[in-house]
């Protein structure tokens, strides 16, 4: 009865002991063709030496693969495995069969059941002998190309071993070279342009040295680069360094104590004259205004020379305030003049002021009589005046 104290091992039977000196006595390879397991007829079997066949064999099929253990080269691995439509019996005993057909090698194993699919659960089992033999030298080891079922572990270490080599250092790569079969052969993480082959770009160096041709400031007199200029900066008006958005000068609007940008009035905001927001172009002013003023239409008109404001013939233009004070009245040209003071008045020299009626009264007051003595007119008038001389 299987239990604690229970052994299981694997053993070179006496044909296989013989044969093992034989292959290593005469440098003959020595191959191993099949694996068998059976149930030992429900009995704990121990193995023995002298054994040419299992107790009670149920399965007989080729070997998967042989080879060395790779932490003691002394130790063959032999493996089988059983696909999981075969089964429905128990296995406590393993044999190994050279290509003689000879018992070669028995184990015995814990018992386990290989149940069959039809029974509504099945796996994939492994079998593998481990035996200790003094010389592999002439031990065969192969894997069988009829065989089709591998283990997960054989497949992981054939990868590994041959289609993965172990020689590529992990790592995340952003540029890989691979082989017809989607192996990775090298990778790099390239650090340029150049290095992805890219080029239809700018590298590294020659932005810096497109950078360093351009001045750090822009001017008037040399090409380069400013910022954008904030908008107090552009309401201010003092900062020459900047540059302005058509945004922000959209946001420049003019007024009577700001400058600024402003739409052209239309046609008929110059004619209504309420808009105050615009501005107007000389074509619109034009066609606003009449082409000359008259005594009956406000429009426009130039400005009267020197010569035409003399001959006082021109009845189109203005005269300013300048010039019509150069217009002075004589005998002979009519004119402006100043209002004569009271004493020009009296004194009587000046004559180039006028003497208003008031003035003309208060100088000649009293010295005009009236005298019914005087001698009467011939002319029709009613009465003489008699003036009155006096010193000054």
């Amino acid at each position: 009865m299987i239990d604690s104290n229970s052994q299981f091992f694997a053993i070179l039977t006496a044909v296989g002991e013989a044969k093992q000196a034989n292959a290593t006595a005469l440098g003959t390879p020595w191959t191993f063709k099949e694996m068998a397991v059976g149930d030992a007829n429900g009995t704990d079997p121990i193995p023995s030496k002298t054994q040419t066949k299992l107790v009670n064999e149920w399965r007989r099929a080729p070997v998967n693969q042989v080879r060395t253990d790779p932490a003691n080269p002394n130790i063959i691995i032999t493996e089988q495995v059983i696909p999981p439509d075969v089964g429905g019996r128990w296995i406590r005993e393993i044999g190994l069969f050279d290509a003689d057909g000879d018992l070669v090698a028995v184990a015995n194993c814990a018992p386990s059941f290989k149940p069959l699919l039809a029974q509504g659960t099945g796996k994939t089992q492994v079998i593998r002998m481990n035996f200790i033999v003094a010389n592999t030298a002439q031990i065969v080891l192969k894997i069988d190309p009829a065989v089709v079922l591998a283990t997960r572990e054989y497949v992981d270490n054939a990868v590994a071993g041959a289609a993965l080599p172990a020689d590529k250092k992990p790592g995340a790569y952003r540029q890989v070279t691979i082989d017809k079969r989607g192996i990775v052969l090298s990778g790099a993480n390239p650090t340029t342009l150049g290095g992805y082959g890219i080029t239809d770009a700018y590298s590294k160096v020659e932005v810096d040295q497109l950078i360093s041709s351009v001045p750090k400031q822009a001017t008037e007199a040399v090409l380069g680069m400013a910022k954008v200029a904030t908008q107090a900066q552009i309401d201010e008006g003092v900062d020459n360094t900047t540059f302005i958005t058509p945004l922000k000068l959209s946001w420049r609007v003019a007024t009577e104590t700001i400058g600024g940008t402003a739409k052209v009035a239309t046609q008929l905001q110059v004619l209504a004259g309420t808009d105050d927001s615009t501005i107007v172009t000389p074509k619109k002013l034009h066609a606003a205004l009449p082409s000359q003023a008259t005594e009956a239409i406000a429009g426009v008109a130039r400005v009267a020379t020197q010569a035409q404001i003399d001959e006082g013939t021109d009845n189109t233009t203005f005269i300013t305030p300048l010039k019509l004070s150069w217009r002075v009245a004589t005998e002979t040209v009519g004119g402006t003049a100043k209002i004569a003071t009271q004493l020009q008045v009296r004194t009587g020299a000046d004559d180039s002021t006028i003497v208003t009626p008031k003035k003309l009264q208060t100088a000649f007051s009293g010295r005009f009589i009236h005298s019914a003595l005087a001698p009467k007119p011939t002319d029709g008038s009613v009465g003489t005046l008699w003036l009155q001389y006096e010193e000054p």
